[in-house]
Formats: C-alpha cells, sequence, structure tokens
C-alpha cells in the first residue's frame, strides 16, 4: 500500500507541475526535426515491406 501512496504523491506533484503555466516541456519541433522524422518512418516503412517480400 505505501508504494501506491508513494505513486499517488509524486503524479500528483508533477501534474501540478505541469499545470503550472510556467512549465516548459521542451523546446518546440522545427523543420529539420519534421524532416528527420519522416525519412525515419520512410526507411520503416521500406523495410517493413522488405522483410515481408523476403
Amino acid at each position: 500500500m505505501k508504494n501506491k501512496q508513494e505513486l499517488y504523491k509524486a503524479i500528483t506533484e508533477k501534474t501540478e507541475q505541469m499545470d503550472d503555466p510556467e512549465f516548459v516541456s521542451g523546446p518546440s519541433l522545427n523543420k529539420k526535426d519534421a524532416i528527420a522524422i519522416a525519412v525515419i518512418a520512410l526507411i520503416s516503412v521500406i523495410s517493413l515491406v522488405w522483410g515481408i517480400l523476403i
């Protein structure tokens, strides 16, 4: 039971931090990030199709 209480307390603290208007979750994604995501997704799909066909 003590572990659950500690978990609930930690969750409550984190959600309070995230609800704070001054909370910064990190830098926003830029064009380079979007290109990298698209390239990785494309490579993953090609690899998946390649693996199915062979």
